[in-house]
């Protein structure tokens, strides 16, 4: 047999074409028909190996006499070869050269050129559906077996099982794809009788096919005697005992079964042969490549076997080789000195068997090429901490090895321990958070809690679990180890812990290396990440430094984006001894904010990085940088950040700029903090603290008009308006006098008060002004505010139509400006519209949404009106529980319910439920309390609104007097106040009282003028006016009329989901039919 070559020629199915490899790196692509540039490259060649699927053809080429080369094939079988004559170059084409390698590997006759030019169709991987061609009478002499060939055992093809197949007219790779075998060359080889399928592959086959073993040929026959020419025992395939099965047994692979079928699938691929594992210490590489070892389907694929090598940082290839040797069965290699001598000696030894090879925690990749002493019918497996090592020696065959998810985590901790299974998901999950998911942390936190409740004692086991979230004791948890177990990098009593693992990687670092290492662990672990720009700023390096942290697998990069695990994190930090790196990014960080304050996407994205940079600075005492860095941020933290947050930073702020800091500082801060206490409905800390601020600073400033407007919304929110008015017109004159780009916003805030008053033209005036005077600003979170308040002004002013196209830009904007509390507060306005417009469903979904958004940050006076306007949606859609309890929730909420403002429509509201649930009484209580609270903040459009409810309850009580006295206050203000919601509510309320006095004309002429009047958005109360006007028909005698109007707000009802229009049905049944 001749030495192999180092070049190897095989099919690409997924390609389509013919590969050709030299030392496992793709080199040239030949189609079938490319024959002019492979005669090209066969002229410079004196061998080559070609790949089948059922194992390697050598093909070389023999000089006779006058230098005359001739072309021979070779195939190993068990310990005997068989060669045949392929003629010279230009006879040894490409679909020749298939043809007799399948010839070769089948044991059928070799063909000719000529026949193979006219037979052969398919590349040698597409094995052909027909029978092989039988062996010609004429060509039995020249194609006899030779000695040689006869001692080789012939296999019989499985007919049986291609018949079953082919009755069901299958292709070999539909049956491969149904049993879940990975590649269809597997169920050819069944087929043909080179392997016979494993026990799981013929319980799948079985049902598959429903036949049972014997119908398909499954079960083994004894070879007969005529059968077998001077057979020798077949070779038994060699295992390394050095391969760590106890692993896979010990460790558990859970959260790992899709990586395991993706490695094996390329395992599988005979076109793959370097396979790379690559990820953290601990993160199970070696425990995922002894499970493929000992794997049926690997074994199966590698019938000669497995060889494993534990590589570490020290490695002792003589040794290793010797036992390698030793394994093949090689003798009298006890001369040989070195590594090159082995691996050539080892090399020729496995020839054209077919193994994997697994190189296991390969440190550098002189050592792990020093293991390639296969064949080309060999695979290899690495593992490997070092993404360099991984990318040098597999290309892009690297399978990254991720951390376990929270749930698979989760999962291994309680297999470990399962007295865990009693805490729940939220007691565990700091304890999963803080190992990152690294499954040998797990394990030894596992293993370590399992002893600790051992004695199931539950203090004691809440305690171990407290205990093991501090950092010390995770890196210091140890696992015996001894005998065949012990891990073999580590010294002889050295026990396993993160720690000693972690350190040995340390050992590769330079000391800068290390330092910049321990630098890095300021930045917030894992799944959190960090720029190139902060990283370097850390470290105060250039960037070969951080490239060479990430080609020693510490650091993990995504992009532009790099990542510290948990653990590497936690142990870089315990080591640093110095606050330098920390001071550093804190710099950085306050440049950052500086430059991109009004960049709220690169802000998110620096997020984590920002806050933990706002620690340092006050743990440090950076008190001038963490003050400058919440000036710089406030925007930011309002719109973004959970408001109960960012009040902990800006009164961490106030008192640090109270204490140290410049008056002009203070006020900005006390400005800032007071509009985020005011958003958590604090009004009376909020004035305080804002009162506070305007005392610090002179007259006609920047900051003076920002706190004015600011106090003046605050006022407002309490009700005092006239004096809210005051402050706002103040900070409008100083802005105007100074020129002040905030003018706009303060024109905003002045129309937002007439807006909160129902002065409907004095909030058109200023919103308005802010709308035109925006044009010339680039402060374009402005205009989300000020199109978002005209869209409010168009609601109140009946044009729903134009208030949703002005919502639905400011949301537009609000999404691309990233402003997470300006996108509730549209959700909350849509909400508004929808309700208006009777889809109830629609309207109960956006404040669904809005109310998460507010919960989320912590915006509890939204949280109150979320709730409040549910509850209206419910009652309206008789769900009166839930309305209750939608109340209920809202009444939590004391800060915002105990003003007056919001008050009333609390009282409003919960009379509305009891009103539809037929108790006035009740109600009437209700909107008497309300209307009282609404009288003292002289509220005109509440006041309307509260009368024309009560004069309803004194209606439904049979207080006809009070009611016709309420009722008529009502209408004559909301004539006045020119808002058609109150027009038609006290139109339709005219109409019902007017039917109730038998004034049937007056009845008619109320509804028939709201009809005409409001607009038609307003789908509820044209319902209620048709059920009118059908009852007067009624009334009247006119049935068919009676009926028209009752089926159209039937109709009208139901599609809103009304709860009434069960009354409109009923009422219908009672109106006679016309003759």
């Amino acid at each position: 047999m001749p030495k192999l070559s180092p070049h190897v020629l095989a099919w690409s199915e997924a390609q389509q074409c013919y590969t050709l490899s030299t030392h496992g790196q793709l080199e040239y692509s030949f189609a079938r028909t490319d024959e002019q540039a492979w005669q090209s490259w066969l002229h410079k060649q004196t061998s080559f190996s070609f790949q089948t699927q059922a194992g390697h053809v050598s093909i070389v080429k023999e000089t006779r006499s006058r230098g005359t080369g001739y072309w021979y094939a070779y195939r190993s079988v068990g310990r005997h070869t068989i060669k045949r004559y392929l003629g010279r170059a230009v006879n040894v084409t490409l679909v020749h050269l298939q043809a007799v390698a399948q010839a070769l590997t089948n044991d059928h006759f070799i063909p000719t050129p000529q026949e193979t030019q006219r037979e052969a169709t398919s590349p040698l991987p597409l094995v052909s559906d027909q029978d092989a061609p039988p062996t010609k009478a004429s060509r039995q002499k020249e194609f006899a077996p030779s000695r040689t060939e006869k001692s080789v055992r012939h296999t019989q093809p499985n007919l049986l099982l291609k018949r079953a197949r082919m009755e069901r007219g299958w292709s070999q790779q539909e049956v491969a794809d149904l049993i879940g075998a990975p590649q269809a060359f597997m169920v050819n080889r069944w087929e043909n009788g080179v392997v016979f399928p494993g026990p799981d592959y013929r319980k799948k086959l079985c049902a598959l096919f429903q036949k049972d073993l014997k119908e398909l040929g499954l079960i083994r026959q004894t070879a007969t005697k005529s059968e077998i020419v001077d057979m020798p025992d077949t070779e038994e395939p060699t295992f390394d005992p050095a391969i760590p099965v106890y692993l896979s047994h010990q460790q558990k692979l859970i959260g790992r079964n899709t990586l395991l079928e993706e490695i094996k699938a390329r395992l599988h691929d005979p076109i793959i042969h370097r396979v790379a594992l690559q990820g953290l210490p601990g993160i199970g590489k070696t425990t995922l490549a002894a499970v493929l070892a000992i794997d049926p389907e690997i074994q199966e694929r590698f019938a000669h076997g497995v060889l494993w090598a534990g590589l570490g940082p020290r490695p002792h290839l003589p040794s290793l080789f010797s036992r390698w040797s030793r394994l093949l069965g090689i003798k009298g290699g006890q001369s040989l000195t070195t590594s090159d001598a082995w691996s050539h000696l080892i090399r020729d030894t496995i020839g054209m068997k077919c193994m994997l090879l697994v190189i296991d925690d390969a440190w550098t990749i002189e050592d792990a090429l020093a293991c390639i002493v296969g064949g080309p019918a060999c695979a290899y497996l690495l593992t490997t901490r070092f993404p360099e090592v991984a990318a040098h020696f597999a290309g892009h065959q690297i399978v990254q090895v991720p951390e376990l998810g929270e749930a698979e985590g989760r999962a291994l901790l309680i297999d470990y321990a399962p007295a865990l299974q009693e805490m729940g998901e939220q007691e565990l999950h700091p304890l999963i958070q803080a190992v990152g998911g690294l499954p040998l942390a797990l394990k030894l936190v596992g293993l370590h809690v399992m002893l600790q409740s051992r004695h199931h004692q539950k203090r004691r086991l809440q305690a171990t679990v407290t205990r093991l979230l501090q950092v010390t004791e995770r890196l210091q948890l140890a696992q015996p180890q001894a005998g065949v177990e012990r891990d073999t990098r580590l010294p002889i009593g050295t026990p396993l812990t993160l720690q000693a693992i972690i350190q040995m990687s340390e050992a590769v670092l330079t000391e800068r290396e290390t330092q910049a290492l321990y630098a890095l662990s300021v930045f917030p672990a894992k799944p959190h990440s960090f720029s190139e720009d902060a990283a370097l700023a850390a470290i105060d390096a250039d960037p070969d430094l951080l490239d060479r942290l990430v080609d020693a697998g510490f650091v993990e990069v995504n992009g532009d984006r790099y990542h510290l695990h948990q653990t590497i994190a936690d142990y870089a930090r315990s080591r640093r001894t110095d606050h330098q790196a920390e001071i550093r990014l804190v710099r950085y960080v306050a440049r950052f904010i500086e430059q991109h304050q009004d960049q709220n996407m690169l802000l998110g994205q620096e997020n984590q990085i920002i806050f933990a940079a706002l620690e340092l600075a006050h743990q440090w005492q950076e008190y001038e940088l963490y003050l400058e860095m919440m000036l710089h941020l406030s925007s930011y933290l309002r719109a973004n950040t959970p408001y109960d947050l960012a009040e902990q930073y800006f009164q961490q702020a106030y008192e640090l700029a109270s204490s140290k800091g410049d008056p002009r500082v203070r006020a900005r801060i006390a400005h800032n903090l007071g509009l985020i206490l005011r958003e958590q409905a604090n009004y009376p800390e909020a004035e305080a603290i804002l009162r506070a601020g305007l005392a610090l600073v002179p007259q006609d400033t920047p900051v003076k008009s920002a706190l004015s407007s600011a106090l003046g919304t605050v006022l407002a929110q309490q009700g005092h308006y006239a004096e809210a008015a005051t402050y706002m017109d103040e900070a409008i004159n100083v802005a105007e006098r100074l020129d002040d780009p905030w003018l706009v916003h303060y024109y905003e805030t002045r129309g937002i008060l007439g807006l909160s008053q129902r002065d409907l033209p004095r909030a058109e005036h200023y919103l308005l002004k802010a709308y035109h005077l925006l044009a010339h600003q680039k402060e374009q979170r402005f205009a989300v505010n000020i199109v978002s308040n005209l869209g409010m002004l168009s609601i109140h002013k009946g044009d729903l139509t134009r208030a949703s196209s002005y919502l639905q830009q400011a949301h537009s904007d609000a999404q691309a400006l990233l402003l997470s509390d300006y996108r509730m507060s549209l959700d909350y306005h849509q909400g508004e519209i929808a309700y208006l417009r009777g889809a109830y469903t629609t309207a109960r979904s956006l404040y669904a949404q809005a109310l998460e958004q507010a919960a989320t940050l912590n915006l509890q006076r939204w949280v109150f009106w979320c709730h409040l306007r549910i509850s209206l949606v419910d009652c309206k859609m008789g769900h009166f529980e839930q309305a209750q309890a939608a109340l209920q929730y809202a009444s939590e909420h004391e800060g915002e319910k105990n003003r007056a403002f919001s008050l009333c429509q609390f009282l409003a509201a919960q009379g509305l439920v009891l009103l539809s649930q037929h108790h006035p009484g009740r109600a009437r209580v209700l909107f008497q309390d309300a209307l009282e609270q609404a009288r003292q903040i002289q509220h005109q459009a509440f006041i309307c609104e509260y009368l024309i409810q009560l004069a309803i309850a004194y209606q439904r009580e049979g207080d006809i007097q009070a009611a016709h006295c309420h009722l008529e206050q009502g209408w004559t203000i909301a004539q006045k106040l020119n808002m058609p919601i109150l027009r038609g509510e006290a139109l339709l309320a005219r109409g019902e009282h007017a039917l109730l006095q038998a004034e049937h004309s007056q009845a008619r002429e109320q509804f028939e003028e709201l009809l005409s009047t409001i607009p038609h958005d307003f789908t509820e109360l044209i319902a209620h006016a048709h059920a009118g006007l059908a009852a007067v028909a009624a009334t009247q005698g006119l049935y068919g009329e009676a009926r028209r109007q009752g089926q159209t707000a039937r109709a009208l009802f139901e599609n809103m989901q009304h709860y009434q229009a069960q009354d409109i049905c009923d009422f219908l049944h009672t109106v006679p039919q016309e003759i």
